[in-house]
């Protein structure tokens, strides 16, 4: 049996999300049914610039080589359903240690830095009405995943991030379902210099959803987090929300999540709203969009000078656009912003907000069917209000890289 594209966007837009999101980014519900495909392999290398390789005040610039290769893989239509990315890779420097030794901090002397990832998802369908979803990440590089909602807002070395979900879901009937998610998660600094920032996440929660139509869905969601930090003070949240995913027209959807969070940490409670939105458009040719919004009480680098702030109330946006100009030519385009504002700090800490914003542009071009080249430029700019010592930084990253898929 064969599906429209507009019926298949609905399949896939008015289901119940099966597992937590490992990205904000998949905020949104998918456009179309997932393609499969069998083993993908690709090598990639690039040469690049950077003028401020650790995000700070005063910047050491220079050139790196990096690469790696990749391998994925697709099976949507067994009765298991199957995926995974994994990427093995490096980024080399090469910098005079001359100019950071000031720095006396052993991820201020080293090249050589990880470029790994993994990313796999499995889903089980007990029946027509019930399915279990299992997703995995892992990572080992200094890059932060913006978009991933416990990483920080700048570059802090190589850092081991990890995220397990499980979901179930069931439908009670042709309009309500229900669903239960646990996952696992953190963030380990292969740096000495910030393991103060180590940390881990165990979470859980159950939602009702109410399919209205074919293009909306409702629901509400109670979740629960554990934060463990190795520094600071652990902290217990509570989340109640309610939201709708819906179809806009046959090539782009959104999601809307509006609720409260409760945060009790070191006896006290930190009330917080806490919102997540999402929206997807997938074309063939055109403009493709992908962005998310948040808003939650973090628990990330809180832990200061001895001190702890209690709150960490932080705003993450991001939008990735791409535009294919011909069967050829592409641009890339992206931005992601982080605002975290740090209150309630004890030992008479002082509040203050930070701000991180990441515009990047990128051009791609096919110069056969498996070569594909590129070039990238980024920005990045960090401020610090409310404290007189000085942590802003700018940097800009430039690179170039050849990419061979077989």
């Amino acid at each position: 049996m064969r599906f429209s594209k507009s019926n298949a966007f609905i399949v896939a837009c008015c289901s119940l999300v099966a597992a937590h999101a490992l990205s904000l980014f998949d905020t949104a519900p998918v456009v179309g049914l997932p393609e499969s495909h069998a083993v993908k392999y690709s090598a990639s290398v690039r040469v690049g610039y950077d003028d401020n390789m650790y995000c700070e005040p005063k910047p050491v610039e220079g050139e790196y080589v990096g690469a790696n290769v990749r391998a994925t893989f697709a099976d949507y239509e067994s009765v298991d359903k199957l995926s995974y990315d994994l990427k093995l890779g490096f980024t080399r420097y090469f910098k005079d240690s001359e100019n950071i030794s000031v720095y006396h901090d052993e991820s201020r002397s080293r090249k050589l830095y990880s470029d790994c990832s993994l990313s796999a998802s499995i889903t089980h369908a007990f029946s027509s009405r019930s399915t279990y979803t299992v997703q995995v990440m892992v990572s080992y590089m200094p890059e932060p995943d913006y978009a991933n909602a416990i990483s920080s807002s700048r570059r802090q070395g190589d850092v081991l991030n990890w995220s397990l979900s499980n979901a179930y879901s069931e439908a009670i009937d042709s309009r309500w379902s229900w669903g239960a998610n646990a996952s696992y998660s953190g963030n380990l600094y292969g740096e000495s210099a910030n393991a103060y920032d180590d940390r881990q996440y165990v979470g859980c929660g159950g939602s009702l959803s109410y399919r209205e139509s074919q293009l909306v869905t409702y629901n509400v969601s109670l979740d629960y987090r554990y934060d463990m930090r190795d520094f600071g003070y652990n902290a217990s949240n509570f989340i109640l929300s309610t939201g709708a995913s819906m179809a806009l027209d046959p090539v782009s959807s959104m999601h809307i999540q509006l609720g409260v969070q409760n945060k009790y940490i070191r006896n006290e409670a930190v009330w917080s709203p806490n919102i997540r939105a999402g929206y997807n458009r997938r074309v063939t040719e055109g403009v493709s969009v992908r962005a998310y919004l948040s808003l939650a009480n973090e628990n990330v680098d809180t832990y200061s000078f001895g001190g702890n702030y209690l709150s960490d109330l932080a705003l993450r946006a991001g939008v990735n656009c791409v535009y294919r100009l011909s069967p050829d030519v592409s641009f890339v385009c992206g931005i992601a912003f982080i605002r975290s504002s740090y209150s309630r700090g004890t030992d008479r800490l002082a509040d203050y907000d930070t701000y991180t914003f990441t515009p990047s542009v990128e051009m791609r071009y096919k110069f056969a069917q498996d070569l594909e080249g590129s070039i990238r430029y980024a920005y990045s700019t960090s401020d610090r209000d409310g404290t007189t010592a000085d942590y802003s930084y700018d940097r800009n990253n430039i690179s170039a890289s050849l990419k061979y898929t077989f």
